[in-house]
């Protein structure tokens, strides 16, 4: 049970991503806000998110890999530090929990 209610607190890093996440969804252009909803808040594999796409799994994977990197850059604007694989480890632990307002405009 104690596992079990550790894999549910979310993490510092990821409250503080939660309460700015849709703003800086907004401010990525719609190719690399597809990207990231396609990975992470439907939980499209690569090779899924490359055929949504029309492109290979590599081409997908480098898509989702720069939109990250554009994620994390627009948190880096609102003072909030996080690296592009700590954003990937927490988006995909909890972005399912807490779709943002961006995924119901596509």
């Amino acid at each position: 049970a104690a596992t079990l209610a550790t894999m549910r607190t979310e993490s510092a890093g990821w409250t503080e991503i939660a309460a700015v996440l849709d703003e800086a969804m907004a401010s990525l252009d719609p190719n690399d806000r597809t990207a990231i909803l396609l990975r992470f808040f439907e939980n499209l594999s690569l090779r899924e998110v490359g055929e949504a796409l029309g492109t290979s799994d590599d081409t997908a994977q480098k898509r989702v890999s720069r939109a990250l990197d554009r994620l994390r850059l627009a948190f880096a604007g609102r003072g909030i530090a996080v690296t592009a694989a700590a954003l990937a480890t927490d988006l995909s632990a909890n972005a399912l929990l807490t779709a943002p307002a961006a995924l119901a405009g596509q």
